[in-house]
């Protein structure tokens, strides 16, 4: 599974994007794995899922959201061809990432 993160701010797209954006969220932009669990710390509280209508049948978009404040980052997480049934299942669940794929390798 490959998780990419496309940066894009009315109208910039790519590195300058980011140029005005201050350090401390472009290193939240660049943690690559454990972006949930950071967001859960800086939020004091869980992640909740927005889904977004996807770019493509292999891919989920949502918004990652936190309790006070909404939706705080968008990600894309795109699977592989051919797409198993586990693996469809992972990209309509409505949890984040982490917990969707623990859920489905029975943790």
């Amino acid at each position: 599974m490959e998780e990419d993160f496309v940066v894009y701010r009315e109208g910039v797209s790519g590195w300058e994007a980011l140029n005005t954006v201050p350090p401390g969220i472009r290193l939240l932009l660049g943690i690559d794995g454990s972006l949930t669990r950071t967001l859960e710390f800086i939020g004091c509280g869980p992640v909740t899922v927005e889904m977004l209508p996807p770019p493509s049948p292999d891919s989920r978009l949502v918004n990652l959201c936190l309790p006070n404040l909404g939706p705080v980052v968008q990600a894309l997480t795109r699977i592989p061809t051919p797409i198993s049934p586990e693996d469809r299942e992972i990209l309509q669940d409505s949890q984040p990432i982490g917990p969707a794929l623990s859920k489905k390798k029975g943790h």
